[in-house]
């Protein structure tokens, strides 16, 4: 029997990929209508585009079981900085632990929504330290674990965001892009 842990990460992992299948499948269409010579191939999709450089103040989630949302930490005080495509960051994760992150941070997709709102479409991967066994997928195996997000930002004039982020729940993060 799946553990409801599990679960999630298979309900978010498909929702990832599905995001990511619909961008894959726009980028191709768009190349498609393109008669430059312009490489199209999912690697080059994969490697994104450069990412602004950011601070970020304040991390809220919302636990996709309702007995994980009555105890979970939902306020995780995050810190953070994204300065030449890597971020690094500290907040208190879901369980009330300080946990430590850094990795690299790539975009898929940016656009102008109108003469003052923008919005991008990115991820992040890298490494977490903090969680204790058991709390957080492959931390039974490792105090370091792996860590994938799918991003969608929205800031506006240039500087001031707000951004989603997906991975084993949904979270929702203010930043000031410099």
């Amino acid at each position: 029997m799946i553990n409801h842990f599990k679960f999630i990460l298979l309900a978010c992992s498909l929702v990832a990929w599905t995001m990511l299948f619909i961008i894959i499948k726009n980028v191709n269409a768009e190349a498609s209508l393109d008669n430059t010579a312009k490489d199209s191939s999912v690697l080059t999709f994969l490697k994104g585009e450069s990412t602004a450089d950011q601070f970020f103040l304040g991390m809220a989630t919302l636990h996709f079981n309702s007995k994980s949302r009555k105890i979970r930490n939902w306020n995780q005080k995050l810190v953070g900085i994204q300065y030449n495509d890597f971020f690094a960051a500290t907040f208190e994760n879901s369980f009330y632990n300080q946990t430590w992150t850094a990795g690299l941070a790539r975009n898929f997709f940016s656009t102008n929504i109108s003469n003052n709102w923008d919005t991008t479409i990115g991820y992040r991967l890298g490494l977490a330290y903090g969680y204790k066994e058991g709390e957080a997928p492959f931390s039974s195996s490792s105090p370091v674990i792996p860590v994938f997000e799918i991003y969608n930002q929205y800031y506006y004039n240039k500087h001031y965001g707000v951004e989603l982020m997906l991975t084993t729940s949904l979270s929702i993060s203010l930043f000031y892009q410099f």
